[in-house]
């Protein structure tokens, strides 16, 4: 166990480090675009009153425009379940698969989150607004991680082998 908590450590340290780097905000910045322009192409399907100018979402209607920026993108919590998944003592393709379905689950979540809050934003005042974007979304955001994180490590432990005669013999 404290082997998985030093790696896991270690590697939500590089995530965030890279993160964090400046050569990588482009990068950042094209993945808020195509975020923007996935959640615009689902809308727009059934609401012509939204319009989208680079990465900003806006509501003809009432006007309310939601800009998607890196603090939109989810790419922390990403990292943190890239981390988890990548420490944990499983094999590669079970890794692999942990991964892609966990970054996949993430960024659904997160395309129905902004488009929620594009609505919600148009609904309701400021302040209920503001307690729903920062506070109740991340908190559902960061327990479907969680529960994603314990379903994958459910179906990827090894069960424990009993000990053998000798070693309970040893033991008392």
């Amino acid at each position: 166990m404290s082997r998985f908590l030093w790696v896991f450590f270690g590697l939500s340290l590089v995530g965030f480090s890279v993160l964090s780097m400046d050569f990588v905000q482009p990068a950042i910045g094209a993945f808020c675009l195509k975020l923007a322009q996935i959640c615009y192409f689902f809308i727009h399907g059934f609401d012509a009153q939204v319009t989208l100018n680079a990465a900003i979402l806006r509501h003809g209607t009432s006007g309310f425009a939601l800009e998607v920026t890196e603090a939109c993108s989810a790419l922390s919590i990403t990292a943190l379940l890239m981390a988890a998944i990548l420490a944990y003592p499983a094999t590669w393709r079970a890794k692999a698969l942990g991964l892609i379905a966990g970054v996949f689950l993430i960024q659904s979540f997160n395309v129905l989150r902004i488009m929620s809050l594009l609505y919600l934003g148009t609904w309701v005042e400021r302040d209920t607004f503001d307690v729903v974007h920062e506070q109740v979304w991340p908190l559902f955001l960061h327990f479907g991680v969680i529960v994603f994180f314990v379903f994958w490590l459910w179906h990827n432990m090894t069960p424990a082998t009993p000990p053998s005669e000798e070693e309970i013999a040893h033991a008392a």
